[in-house]
């Protein structure tokens, strides 16, 4: 009995791995570009041309100082608006907001929360929203980009030791 699917061979397929994985590669590429796109349009929707100064997709959110329990590691979009730094979740759609006046320095660190996360990492020092002192950390592609666009949007010198495979 011969198993077919629309004139092709069952085995066949079940004998070609390269197709499996090329389907799995071409499903998880399109998920990403489709988040972005989502990510993008929300964007376009929520802030005027030109309000936005510099945006990055795939950063990783380590959560504040002040946040009890361990280190966190959320993956979403950072936006950099003359008013301040934007994060949010890509999955949720949570967002966490600092504002400009509120932002007292902006460095590089390998540790958080007392531990060690084993990569540099672009922390931000704040005054919470209690006046209380606080600190984010975040890891972003592009750093020294990060860095430049926040010193001169936002007036302060970031501190920008980042080692040269960076």
């Amino acid at each position: 009995m011969e198993s077919r699917l629309g004139g092709i061979d069952i085995h066949y397929l079940q004998t070609q791995e390269w197709l499996w994985i090329a389907l799995i590669f071409f499903a998880l590429f399109g998920g990403i570009a489709l988040w972005q796109w989502r990510d993008k349009r929300w964007v376009a929707r929520r802030f005027r041309p030109g309000e936005v100064i510099i945006m990055s997709f795939g950063v990783t959110f380590y959560g504040c100082e002040s946040t009890e329990g361990r280190v966190p590691q959320q993956t979403g979009m950072l936006l950099l608006l003359e008013t301040g730094l934007l994060y949010r979740t890509r999955f949720l759609g949570k967002e966490f907001m600092i504002p400009k006046e509120r932002i007292k320095a902006v460095y590089v660190a390998k540790q958080h929360k007392g531990k060690d996360l084993y990569r540099y990492v672009m922390k931000v020092d704040f005054i919470d929203r209690h006046g209380r002192p606080d600190s984010a950390a975040f890891r972003v592609p592009y750093p020294k980009q990060w860095f430049s666009a926040i010193g001169k949007t936002l007036d302060i010198t970031p501190v920008t030791q980042l080692p040269e495979e960076e």
